[in-house]
């Protein structure tokens, strides 16, 4: 899959470089919304979704709908929350009809073709074709010995690629958007992080996986980045065995619903000081291991954490590479400061926007 990454990188720069060499000024987070797009439609449906070429593109629509919250959608999950039955007996669901049909009908069709033309490519949906025909991977496609058992039936293969689909793009996008923002307004942050990208380009000759891993830097700017910006700020889960809180008479019983607040611990001064200065030496090396257990959780913790988390890096990693390695960036008069967040929805947004002013770098060797 890195080579499909990639290949939707090289989509995603020509566009950037068309807007530098015209006024400069451009919305990253809708770019960035659209490359994650174009890498988790080809890498979880197998699918060319040219989001970066057209901004109309179906997934594209599709991925917008299923994060956009009408005044309906906010009831249909306050009954959801607070009365599961109820919902259940209304088959009510989080997102709206238009878009999971759409993902099933994707998802069924790409996968009747593939197996009626015999035709396998190295991705995820190939994955659940495996799942859907022997219950189990093939042993190239996975180190783990331990099979499922039940094969998949093809509603399974498509809710499994549909959440794929969920997770991966509009929290990749988010987070690298906020990356760039921070970058953008500390200037020695963004040129230590070029360094190591054009060293390790050097060093590798492009664009290549090894080159990507020992990105240790950009590393920390992307744990630093989604401390201050947790994509999903709050996030759900149930109770499995009745609790007793420490030192409380607050008890929390089995089946009960608790919200952990992500971007509350995040920002706590008592675990993170000064939780408002964008500080990526808080996870290098030498500090990351000071961090409290359970206060950075921005793939969640347990058995129930983020199975996205390393795709997510490798995606993030990739695009802030090349960017880095291609263009200067600063923030645009258009970003409006302080960031305000967007009251709903379920992940973080600035409103208004962010909005950067861009410029090629000249006289470099660039690899991708």
């Amino acid at each position: 899959m890195f080579g499909t990454i990639v290949e939707c990188g090289h989509q995603m720069i020509s566009k950037l470089n068309e807007i530098a060499e015209e006024d400069g000024e451009v919305e990253i987070k809708e770019i960035l919304a659209r490359y994650t797009t174009d890498v988790i439609g080809s890498c979880a449906f197998g699918l060319e979704c040219n989001c970066m070429r057209d901004q109309n593109a179906e997934f594209r629509f599709m991925g917008k709908r299923a994060f956009t919250q009408t005044v309906g959608d906010v009831m249909k999950m306050v009954i959801i929350r607070s009365f599961p039955p109820l919902a259940r007996i209304l088959r009510l669901g989080v997102f709206s009809g238009s878009v999971t049909s759409f993902f099933n009908r994707v998802v069924r069709e790409t996968l009747e073709y593939r197996e009626k033309n015999n035709i396998s490519r190295q991705d995820f949906l190939q994955l659940l074709i495996q799942l859907r025909k022997d219950g189990q991977l093939d042993e190239e496609m996975s180190n783990d010995k331990h099979t499922i058992g039940t094969k998949l039936t093809i509603e399974e293969a498509a809710a499994q690629a549909f959440i794929f689909f969920l997770a991966g793009f509009e929290t990749t996008s988010t987070t690298i958007s906020f990356a760039l923002f921070e970058m953008a307004q500390n200037q020695s942050i963004q040129e230590r992080a070029r360094e190591e990208v054009t060293r390790l380009f050097d060093k590798h000759e492009g664009l290549t996986y090894d080159a990507v891993m020992e990105m240790s830097y950009v590393d920390t700017i992307l744990f630093e980045t989604m401390r201050k910006y947790p994509p999903a700020p709050v996030f759900l889960r149930k109770c499995t065995k009745t609790y007793k809180i420490t030192n409380t008479e607050v008890h929390i019983k089995e089946g009960q619903s608790v919200l952990i607040p992500c971007y509350g611990l995040h920002r706590d001064p008592e675990y993170f000081p000064n939780p408002d200065t964008f500080d990526p030496e808080r996870f290098s090396a030498e500090n990351k291991s000071k961090i409290w257990d359970y206060t950075y959780m921005p793939f969640g913790d347990g058995p129930r954490n983020c199975i996205g988390m390393r795709f997510a890096m490798i995606q993030a990693k990739i695009a802030l590479s090349i960017i880095l390695k291609n263009l200067d960036f600063t923030l645009s008069k258009k970003t409006k400061l302080p960031l305000t967040m967007e009251k709903k929805g379920i992940i973080l947004a600035p409103i208004g926007g962010l909005w950067l002013e861009l410029s090629t770098i000249r006289g470099q060797s660039t690899y991708l």
